[in-house]
């Protein structure tokens, strides 16, 4: 008698027709998900100010912080003086046309941010940008 042989085979490839459509539709899902950072800095109030000049938005602007208690942040991360100092210099020897934006609350000490444009004049950093809140009318 003959011997019988199984005439059947078992498909073992993955189906890779909607693998495209499983990932588009995940990247959707990220992408409408995500929430971006927007820098926060400290909570501040800032000073009124008759004049003021609407400035465009740069990439190379370094912020720096003051609240009320005399707290500093650069870039949303808490510094003292001498640190943002050594922060600042090595920020100019890779962007030397970088700018400080410097917001300080109405209320924070002025020995603070005297000690901070001192820092910054070490740094090297002269162009230093002053926020304010236009006065009310």
């Amino acid at each position: 008698m003959g011997s019988f042989k199984r005439r059947t085979k078992v498909d073992t490839t993955i189906p890779s027709c909607s693998l495209a459509d499983m990932a588009f539709l995940l990247l959707i899902f990220f992408m409408v998900s995500t929430a971006f950072k927007t820098e926060e800095g400290l909570k501040i109030v800032l000073p009124q100010a008759e004049m003021t000049k609407k400035i465009q938005r740069r990439q190379d602007i370094r912020h720096v912080w003051v609240n009320r208690p005399g707290v500093i942040s650069v870039d949303d991360l808490p510094v003292s003086p001498y640190q943002m100092a050594q922060f600042l210099n090595k920020e100019l020897q890779s962007n030397p046309t970088m700018v400080v934006g410097l917001r300080a609350d109405s209320d924070a000490p002025y020995s603070v941010v005297n000690e901070i444009l001192e820092n910054c004049r070490l740094a090297g950093a002269y162009r230093v940008q002053f926020a304010t809140m236009k006065e009310k009318p």
